[in-house]
């Protein structure tokens, strides 16, 4: 692990928090602001699926992924 190891972990930090990203971002559980929202969606008659939130949030997620990748790999 991290803790028991010597040496630089900075690719592993960025790995750990460009990783926790996804989930939070393509699950309508991933994270507690999703979840507000989805309620506040449905109080006003919206319904929007759980497989229509992760298609709409894919594209953005995945760039987002894709250039905190490219910013982690050239520092």
């Amino acid at each position: 692990t991290i803790a028991t190891t010597r040496g630089p972990h900075e690719s592993l930090i960025a790995g750990a928090l460009i990783g926790s990203t996804i989930g939070a971002n393509l699950t309508v559980v991933g994270s507690l602001s999703t979840a507000f929202w989805m309620t506040l969606m449905r109080k006003e008659k919206v319904q929007v699926s759980a497989a229509n939130y992760a298609r709409q949030a894919a594209f953005p997620t995945v760039a987002a992924v894709l250039a905190a990748c490219v910013v982690a790999w050239r520092t």
